[in-house]
């Protein structure tokens, strides 16, 4: 029992953002950078999720897709705001639903 809780010490802890394009999301990312911050073998995520809605139709597949090409360079400005103040390793990860 003893070496699954010496390989749990060594598992880095995942802290999760979930992000906004808005003022909400700035300060989730900025909460989650300070909390990463001050644990050892930690690694921050964000996601964000671009609104599917109802792609029922051709048209709202148009827009999702272009929600979707967007939404890194929307993530990129935040975590470039982050890194002015902090540098932190982020990983980003842009996903499709409903958010």
């Amino acid at each position: 029992m003893t070496a699954s809780f010496e390989n749990l010490a060594n598992t880095p802890y995942v802290i999760l953002a979930a992000l906004s394009r808005d003022e909400t999301g700035q300060c989730a990312l900025f909460e989650a950078a300070r909390v990463a911050a001050s644990r050892p073998h930690c690694e921050l995520h964000v996601v964000y999720v671009a609104d599917a809605g109802d792609v029922s139709e051709a048209g709202d597949l148009i827009s999702l897709e272009r929600n979707l090409a967007r939404a890194p360079a929307a993530l990129d400005n935040q975590i470039d705001r982050l890194h002015e103040l902090m540098p932190a390793r982020v990983t980003a990860h842009v996903r499709a639903g409903q958010p």
